[in-house]
Formats: structure tokens, C-alpha cells, sequence
């Protein structure tokens, strides 16, 4: 860079500056969240850091540079939308409530996707499972719901069917399958004979689970 094209750049920067403090001065005293006001004092800093990254010194690590500068601020988002902030940040900041966590079942119904995709999966099964339990103790808004009415029954003895033709396919590494027949074994009122035979092979394949045993956590309805 000639010397004539650096004054110009720093006159340029200036400006620059001097336009987004005037901006910054303005948000504040407007009552813009922290979040706006650092961006606009931080953006010609970041453009020149930027520039200087790319003709500078260190020019030779601008492709380096540009793809960690990309995943930070993609993180970042990522972070923010799924309400991975500390508390005392996001407060500090302002900044606005995030989108959060999609929901899997009554957003994008994965459990359709994943029918069509691996019809005769033992974890397809499982999602459906798990969306048709939504559907019959969610409330009417999960009742009504398009992703419910697509089932021809949704109640505890279609859930325990689902789980039953999953265990059909005798998975090995899913513990969820296994433990959730059990709690729904309960909840429907089935023999003692028939919860203790699932508790027994869900102990049997995985002995180093953690979870409570469900028989001991929820008291079975009246015969």
C-alpha cells in the first residue's frame, strides 16, 4: 500500500469511526439494548483488524483466519439461539430471548421423516412412540395438532404397540426402547408377570444403567 493510499485509508477509518460513535451516542441515548451499541462502537475496529489480518503481517494465515473467523461466528449464533449464554452475559448484553431448542416432533416431524427414510427401525419406532405420547397427554393443543391426527388411534395401548413391534426387532444399544416399555407396561395396567419380565431383560442388557428402576418410581393404577 503507497503511502498516499494509506493516508487515505486512515482518513477513511476515521471517518468511519468518528460516524459510528456518532451512531453509538445516539443508540444510547435512545435506549438501544447493549448488544446494538457494541456493535456499532466495535464494527470499524473490526473491519480494519479485518483488512490488517488480510494485507498485513500476518497475511499469510488469512485463509486460516477467515475460516476460524467464520466458525467463531457461527458458534456464537449457535450458542445464543440454543440459550447457551450464561445468564449474567446475555443480561449484560441485552440480548434478545433466543429461538431455543427446535421441537423435533411438533416443528419438523422427525418421527414421519424418519418413517419414510427407516421404516423398520427400531429407533423410528421409538419417535413415533414418543409422539404419540405427546399427542395423548400433551392437551388438546398436541390432540389437535396435524402431526396427531395423522395417527388412526393415539392413546397408551397404541404407544404400547409401537414399543412392542420395535422390541420385535430385538435392538441392542437403544435403552430407551426397553424403558420406556416398561413405564408403559405400567401406565396401561398390564400383569405384574409381564412388567417384571421386561424390567428384568432391560436390567439384563444394560447392567450399568443409572436410571431408576420405573417400578419403584410409579405406582401402578387399580385393577
Amino acid at each position: 500500500m503507497s503511502r498516499t493510499s494509506d493516508i487515505r485509508y486512515r482518513r477513511f477509518l476515521q471517518i468511519a469511526f468518528a460516524i459510528c460513535l456518532a451512531v453509538t451516542i445516539y443508540g444510547y441515548s435512545s435506549g438501544w439494548p447493549a448488544w446494538q451499541l457494541l456493535m456499532a462502537f466495535a464494527l470499524v475496529p473490526g473491519i480494519a483488524f479485518v483488512v490488517w489480518m488480510y494485507t498485513g503481517r500476518f497475511r499469510r494465515y488469512r485463509f486460516l483466519f477467515g475460516i476460524y473467523g467464520t466458525l467463531a461466528l457461527a458458534a456464537t449464533f449457535e450458542a445464543w439461539e440454543y440459550n447457551h449464554f450464561p445468564e449474567s452475559i446475555a443480561r449484560s448484553l441485552d440480548l434478545p430471548k433466543p429461538r431455543g431448542e427446535p421441537n423435533l416432533y411438533f416443528e419438523y416431524d422427525l418421527p414421519a421423516v424418519e418413517a419414510r427414510l427407516f421404516p423398520d427401525s427400531p429407533d423410528t419406532m421409538l419417535l413415533q412412540a414418543v409422539q404419540l405420547n405427546y399427542c395423548t397427554s400433551g392437551g388438546p393443543f398436541f390432540e389437535q395438532h396435524p402431526f396427531c391426527t395423522k395417527y388412526r388411534d393415539a392413546s397408551p395401548a397404541a404407544i404400547r404397540g409401537v414399543l412392542e413391534a420395535a422390541l420385535s426387532k430385538m435392538p441392542k444399544t437403544n435403552e430407551d426402547i426397553y424403558y420406556s416399555y416398561i413405564d408403559v407396561l405400567i401406565h396401561t395396567g398390564a400383569e405384574q408377570s409381564q412388567i417384571d419380565a421386561a424390567a428384568e431383560q432391560w436390567k439384563k442388557l444394560f447392567p450399568l444403567s443409572e436410571r431408576t428402576d420405573p417400578r419403584t418410581k410409579v405406582q401402578r393404577p387399580p385393577r
